[in-house]
């Protein structure tokens, strides 16, 4: 899955935008049950989480993501990891244990995992 495709399921699946109709043509709204569309004020083209660490971080948010996981390098340096987060190990102990996503960026990381969380709370 290239960037752009995992930054529309992550817009879609994880913060459940969907692209504007009419006047909010180009960026991302809101459905509501009454027909109506929100404008969430970025433009389809330019909000890009799987490259970006501030729109990930939106996206951790609205998930929750570091309340279970955390964000590290794995222990060669080569790749950033979401593992499960062990309250009893030190911040540098070992965090590699029970990863839950393995990416080349922690943006990249952090949407991937969000979008399995999202994606698994859905088929329970």
């Amino acid at each position: 899955m290239s960037d752009r495709e995992l930054d529309v399921q992550v817009a879609t699946e994880v913060m459940g935008w969907v692209r504007g109709d009419s006047i909010f043509r180009g960026y991302w709204a809101i459905d509501h049950p009454d027909g109506s569309q929100e404008l969430v004020d970025e433009r389809i083209d330019e909000w890009q989480p799987s490259t970006d660490i501030a729109a990930a971080m939106q996206v951790a948010e609205k998930v929750d993501l570091f309340v279970h996981y955390q964000l590290c390098k794995s222990w060669n340096g080569s790749k950033w990891l979401i593992t499960k987060l062990h309250k009893d190990l030190d911040d540098a102990e070992e965090c590699w244990l029970d990863t839950f996503v393995s990416a080349d960026t922690a943006p990249e990381a952090i949407c991937r995992a969000s979008l399995l969380s999202v994606m698994g709370e859905n088929n329970e």
